[in-house]
């Protein structure tokens, strides 16, 4: 199991955009392609989304609203 029990919210959000673009979040830090410090920026935005969570609703691509897209679409390839 793989949590952030610092903003599980947040989190939340951030795993459920993560899946639904293609990117393994969990192999992205095990890796060295997402720092713990990047990670808990991504959270943090998701924390404050001010868009009403358009990512929701999100397939395979991150809505243009979305603060987190360049990040998941750069980790969806990180070669």
């Amino acid at each position: 199991m793989f949590g952030y029990p610092q903003d599980q919210v947040g989190f939340n959000h951030v795993r459920r955009l993560a899946r639904r673009v293609g990117v393994d979040l969990v192999r992205a830090v095990l890796d060295g392609w997402l720092r713990p410090d990047e990670l808990a920026d991504l959270v943090a935005t998701c924390h404050s989304c001010a868009t009403g969570f358009p990512c929701d609703r999100a397939t395979q691509t991150p809505p243009p609203a979305c603060a987190n897209a360049a990040a998941m679409l750069a980790l969806r390839d990180p070669g």
